[in-house]
């Protein structure tokens, strides 16, 4: 009967067919179907299944082939088993050995930064393009912002070179291709007179080739915002070996965000010091020399601090707020620049992600409490639930649940994706195609993955899925939200643990993922921002014996057989990465259980390796004995006495507490506990004998305390950051010290180039610069003052640090604080305050 139906109906009904099987046993049934299989069914099931994934018709954009059609088809459907088989490589990226320094154009070795408290924190972005013809022919450009440097990759696997990497010796494939044989060619930029931390780059987007106009394709076009408030696009011509940069000028306020409209000219959206909005011109032909200043500006008044931005459709622009009682606002771009108010705001504070319904959180008061929202993306054209207009978004925020917007509808939000196992906060949102939605949250490196198909709908899937019963709350509204039928609340998907075990600090296990960047829907590749690295994760199945095309030069053959090498093919470099990963579902109670096990496991387990290959034989197992002990909490802290009978230090000092506490008053320790009212916030080093309660003759409770080796304040540092804020903001300190001191070990260090270890070659990385660039005023004083002089530098630098925080000069502002610099002189046991003077003499001003 088939075999009579024009080919109208055959492509009508061929784009309906669940699988690619299930075309080719059509196919078999007789030659008349096999013919038209063959010339319009390859075509006419992509249509049907892939119309958000591939731009169709494609025959006239792309010249495409019947065997192109197949070739996709085949491509696109082992991309997504690998997707729903959660079956993915993952790996840490780094510029190779060849990489081009954009400055010189020279090939050099790479130095990520150093300096910061923490490492960089890495913001991604990336495209690629397919190139026509073969699906395997496209051009992927990566890059990201590694502290106060621009890293970029351009990688292609178009049929030419994959023949090039034949012809190159084991060292050149080293250099010039990466784990899959694809030629990559990596390229570096430091912002020119630049310090790691004050001048890190914040926001980074690169411009899509829809945005170059009349430039080349060589070139690329990298918008950058900064800390110390710059805002720029890098233009890199790598054919003709030119760099410009065009400034736009923000009147030094900090970018916090950037985000570039999809029109076909396009501008950029930038949060200035967290309490404004700009809007500028993209310019990608010749870079004009003069600052380009914002063509319309709108502040957002005491409604929050803007957190995260994204253009929803080429007009239309979404802001997200930290503590905001309505903390997404959309604003509109009319011929006359931004609107002066939002068009729209939404609420989102919910009690959803604990399973207790959908109802807004409110004070005794009746007013909604305060939310933040740390993300917002777009839903793609045709996804599930999207419009082609660009009605429909996503947002992540500090409760760890995303949600999606409607701007037609009267609801804040229409459907809910909540982890029942882990409420951390959505940092990073990424969209794959219509089919799943990555989350990076705020804690344990942890990447979630939802899946946001509805069962019966076009998304492909490479299994079918259960329709869910009449009674199934899987994708309806649970009963306790009547008034608010339409809004619904999904709850399956699978969390991975993005380990960096190659960084040899147990911190990292803690670290958010910062930012998440697919090149496209189609490509195999995600790249998501932890401290200090950059994890690429590659889909695709070691088993499968017939995968993506994109990585048909890497497979390697056993000897004599049709058997693939596993080693050889996918981790011939020894560097894939084992992930610790669990799926959850809507019972909650069996998911956290799971994810208690999996954490549990997978942090003993990098902790106690990592242990075991420091230390390495001796007293090894000793050492992964006494791990174990502390990440289950049965670790003895009983004092004892050590051989020789000298007393155990730890045994003094709770010995030292027993006699404090019987010793004090016990009224002190009721007010204590009754809650803190500090008046002064003090940074200090971590010196032992620079004890800031004692040297003040205070009492606990009087000096709210941050300390770290050297006092540094580096506003890359999320630690001296946090405390800041809550100190300011939170228990509205009246002072902020910073104090430095002589015979300061830190500051002695710094004066040095000398190697002290991996972790304090980084934070003294800023002192370091700091000291280079104080030549001058260090030459004049003699050499064993050089060491207090840089310690007095260090703290002047750290007061204006603190001036320049969001919340500090509010603070100033509104009701006075005031940051000062102190220094504390080891010899006679007083502070005298740091000359903030230009021109004074001597070096401290006594304390009065």
């Amino acid at each position: 009967m088939l075999n009579t139906l024009p080919n109208e109906l055959l492509s009508e009904i061929c784009g309906f067919l669940d699988t690619s099987q299930s075309l080719r046993s059509l196919s078999l049934t007789c030659r008349k179907l096999h013919d038209y299989t063959k010339l319009d069914g390859w075509k006419a099931f992509l249509r049907g299944r892939f119309v958000s994934t591939i731009p169709l018709p494609l025959d006239q954009e792309y010249g495409l082939r019947p065997s192109d059609a197949r070739n996709i088809v085949h491509g696109l459907t082992t991309l997504y088993r690998n997707w729903d088989r959660k079956a993915f490589l993952a790996r840490y990226i780094d510029p190779s050995e060849n990489n081009v320094n954009l400055r010189t154009w020279q090939k050099e070795r790479w130095w990520r930064p150093r300096g910061q408290t923490m490492g960089y924190q890495p913001v991604i972005d990336s495209y690629d393009e397919w190139m026509g013809g073969e699906w395997a022919s496209r051009r992927e450009v990566l890059t990201w912002g590694a502290g106060n440097h621009i890293v970029m990759r351009v990688k292609g696997t178009t049929p030419t070179t994959r023949t090039v990497w034949k012809d190159l010796d084991e060292k050149e494939r080293g250099d010039y291709v990466d784990n899959f044989n694809h030629l990559s060619s990596w390229y570096t930029w430091e912002i020119p007179d630049s310090v790691a931390g004050a001048d890190d780059i914040t926001a980074l987007k690169i411009l899509r080739p829809d945005h170059r106009g009349v430039d080349g394709d060589e070139q690329e076009n990298i918008v950058f915002g900064t800390a110390s408030g710059h805002l720029s696009t890098l233009h890199v011509d790598m054919a003709k070996r030119e760099l410009r940069r065009q400034a736009f000028d923000t009147k030094n306020r900090f970018v916090g965000t950037i985000s570039v409209s999809p029109a076909k000219k396009p501008f950029i959206a930038a949060s200035l010091d967290g309490s404004a909005l700009a809007l500028y011109p993209v310019t990608n032909s010749e870079t004009q020399e003069n600052v380009l200043e914002a063509s319309s500006e709108v502040d957002i008044g005491t409604d929050g601090q803007i957190c995260s931005s994204s253009f929803i459709r080429k007009e239309r622009v979404a802001i997200g707020l930290r503590r905001s009682v309505e903390p997404i606002q959309v604003y509109e771009i009319t011929p006359t620049g931004l609107t002066s108010h939002p068009i729209r705001k939404f609420h989102v504070n919910s009690l959803d992600w604990a399973g207790r319904g959908l109802e807004t959180v409110q004070m005794a008061s009746g007013q909604a409490l305060p939310g933040s929202v740390y993300a917002i993306i777009p839903l793609p054209n045709d996804a599930t639930g999207s419009s082609s207009n660009g009605q429909v978004f996503l947002s992540g925020g500090y409760d760890g649940v995303v949600r999606l917007h409607d701007m037609r509808s009267s609801n804040d939000f229409e459907i809910t994706f909540a982890d029942p196992t882990n409420d951390s906060a959505i940092f990073a949102l990424q969209a794959q195609g219509q089919e799943r939605l990555i989350a990076g949250t705020a804690q344990h490196c942890m990447l979630r993955v939802y899946d946001i198909r509805l069962s019966g709908s076009c998304a492909y899937h490479s299994s079918f899925l259960k329709r869910p019963s009449p009674r199934s709350n899987s994708y309806s509204a649970p009963p306790t939200v009547a008034a608010k039928p339409s809004i619904h609340q999904l709850r399956t998907g699978w969390n991975t643990y993005l380990t960096p075990t190659s960084l040899g600090r147990s911190q990292a296990y803690t670290s958010p993922v910062y930012s998440l960047s697919l090149p496209s829907p189609t490509s195999p590749f995600l790249y998501a921002g932890v401290e200090q690295r950059v994890v690429e994760l590659t889909f695709t199945s070691i088993l499968d014996k017939h995968s993506d095309p994109i990585f048909a030069p890497t497979l390697t053959y056993s000897a004599g057989t049709e058997e693939t090498d596993v080693k050889q093919t996918w981790d011939r470099l020894g560097d894939v990465e084992n992930l610790g990963m669990y799926e959850w579902d809507g019972d909650a109670e069996s998911s956290v259980q799971e994810a208690k096990r999996v954490l549990r496991f997978w942090m003993s387990g990098g902790w106690i390796r990592r242990r075991k290959e420091i230390d390495g034989g001796g007293e090894s197992n000793q050492w992964i004995k006494e791990d174990k002990n502390r990440i289950t909490g049965e670790a003895d802290v009983g004092g004892r006495e050590e051989e020789g009978g000298e007393e155990d230090p730890l045994h003094r000092v709770l010995s030292g507490n027993q006699k404090f506490a019987q010793s004090t008053d016990p009224s002190v320790f009721t007010v204590l506990a009754a809650g803190q009212s500090p008046e002064i916030l003090w940074i200090g080093c971590a010196d032992s004998r620079v004890p800031e309660t004692t040297i003040c003759s205070c009492s606990p409770g009087d000096i709210f305390v941050h300390r770290n080796i050297a006092n540094c304040v580096n506003p890359g540092d999320l630690s001296v950051a946090a405390v800041v804020e809550y100190a300011v903001v939170h228990l509205k300190v009246k002072k902020i010290v910073v104090c430095g001191h002589t015979g300061c070990g830190g500051a002695a260090a710094a004066l040095g180039d000398g190697d002290l270890g991996g972790v304090l070659n980084e934070w003294l990385g800023p002192l370091r610069e700091l000291r280079r660039k104080s030549g001058a005023v260090l030459e004049r004083v003699e050499e064993k003052e050089k060491g207090t002089v840089l310690a007095e530098l260090n703290v002047k630098r750290g007061v204006d640090a603190l001036r320049a925080m969001d919340n500090v000069k509010k603070a100033e502002k509104e009701r006075g604080l005031e940051v000062h610099g102190v220094m504390f002189d080891l010899a006679s046991g007083c502070l005298k305050l740091v000359d903030e003077v230009k021109g004074g003499n001597g070096l401290w001003t006594p304390v009065n």
